[in-house]
């Protein structure tokens, strides 16, 4: 039996309002791991990285979520979080 993707997208909620970046994280990238479309999964992933000083993990999962899509709003904010990022000069 397969992983339940709602499981990992609730447990990375959980573990982010917990402050638990890391953990939130590795839930988000296993949700994308189950749903290879999911671009949410991916962005949060990020947040959870950049939250917890992981620069670099959090730009390698926007960097997915950009491959991931080719809705025009979905890339221009994905730009905006890679922007930021850039800005936070960690």
């Amino acid at each position: 039996i397969g992983e339940p993707a709602v499981a990992h997208q609730y447990l990375g909620r959980i573990y982010s309002l917990r402050k638990e970046y890391k953990k939130s994280a590795g839930h988000y990238d296993r949700l994308s791991e189950i749903e290879p479309l999911n671009v949410d999964a991916c962005v949060l992933a990020a947040l959870g990285y950049a939250e917890s000083g992981d620069v670099p993990a959090a730009r390698d999962r926007l960097a997915e979520a950009r491959q991931r899509t080719s809705d025009p709003a979905a890339l221009a904010r994905i730009a905006e979080y890679l922007a930021k990022l850039d800005k936070l000069g960690r």
